[in-house]
């Protein structure tokens, strides 16, 4: 019998794919636990408009990542922080306060995806790295200056 997947089975296949299997497995495991429906040609015709739309999607995600990608590598980020005689700030710039410096320029950004190894501690200049979803990445400039 085939069947659709609605979750991942192991050693069956992942959601969304049609798989053959015995009917009894269907019957008594697949069917009652909600993990598979019969590959009927409604359903078929249903598992493909879902899959077509969810292909839009990402798509139209991905042009508009790539789009502000673009626009956040043009924009320069600052900080002005206090700092001891010999550079090392008094705090630390984490990428949550990255986030927030974005945000006021009307761009939001996850700060999950500022890749920042560690915090920035110490006066001047940084290339971060920013991973938009859909493989999308970009280099921002971040400055760092100290007050007195």
């Amino acid at each position: 019998m085939k069947v659709i997947l609605k979750k991942d089975i192991p050693s069956v296949g992942r959601a969304g794919e049609v798989k053959s299997v015995s009917d009894g497995y269907a019957r008594n495991f697949l069917f009652p636990q909600n993990l598979a429906i019969p590959a009927t040609t409604a359903a078929l015709a249903v598992l493909e408009r879902e899959r077509a739309e969810g292909e839009k999607r990402v798509s139209r995600e991905k042009s508009h990542n790539e789009q502000v990608a673009k626009r956040l590598a043009a924009l320069p980020i600052k900080f002005t922080m206090k700092a001891n005689s010999q550079g090392h700030l008094f705090g630390s710039i984490t990428a949550s306060e990255i986030a927030g410096a974005i945000k006021e320029h009307g761009i939001a950004v996850d700060r999950h995806w500022i890749e920042l190894a560690e915090p920035i501690r110490a006066a001047g200049e940084y290339r971060v790295k920013v991973k938009f979803p859909h493989d999308v990445e970009t280099e921002i400039a971040v400055s760092v200056q100290t007050t007195a």
